[in-house]
């Protein structure tokens, strides 16, 4: 049935610089999701989160964990887990999605 990794995945966002971010942020935002269909699809949903995400609030991960049943991992000072942030590795990602790939 395989599985999801989310790395800095969202449902709500924060700090979004101008109105071109919000047009593209906006249908991720405001189309509803079906998260009973989801779970049907997919087995195993982590999210690993940081915890000083400029984008992404932490209370997200309490609906990762709700509505999907997600295991989440926050890891500290990985901002969104960009270049910039000096995040080039996410060797977490990497061991979460061998284990999904072990359970098949």
């Amino acid at each position: 049935m395989g599985g999801a990794v989310f790395v800095a995945g969202w449902f709500t966002l924060k700090g979004l610089e101008g109105a071109g971010e919000e047009k593209v942020a906006s249908p991720w935002l405001t189309v509803p999701i079906n998260f009973e269909k989801v779970k049907t699809t997919t087995g195993k949903f982590l999210a690993v989160l940081s915890d000083n995400d400029p984008y992404v609030p932490l209370s997200d991960a309490e609906i990762f964990k709700e509505k999907l049943g997600a295991e989440v991992i926050v890891q500290e000072k990985k901002g969104h887990f960009t270049g910039d942030d000096g995040i080039f590795e996410m060797p977490i990602a990497i061991e979460k999605l061998l284990e999904i790939a072990d359970k098949k």
